[in-house]
């Protein structure tokens, strides 16, 4: 479920469940294709939903219309 990446973080609990449950809102559409992606092998590259809020708040704060990520390479 939505707590699952939890081991992740160096927060409390109860902040994790706050940040989870009253922070991050997926839409159904977000929620389908997280479940969706969890199937595939490279599954564990995805991240939480509270990262995804997060990235969007800093994009639309900034305003950018495109953006580059970069990152480890994949596992094979």
């Amino acid at each position: 479920g939505i707590l699952d990446p939890m081991n992740r973080s160096l927060l409390p609990e109860a902040v994790e469940r706050y940040v989870a449950f009253e922070v991050t809102r997926e839409t159904e559409l977000q929620k389908r294709l997280r479940a969706e992606t969890a199937c595939l092998p490279e599954a564990g590259m995805q991240i939480g939903p509270d990262q995804g809020a997060m990235l969007a708040l800093l994009v639309k704060a900034i305003g950018a219309r495109r953006a580059l990520e970069i990152g480890p390479p994949t596992p094979e």
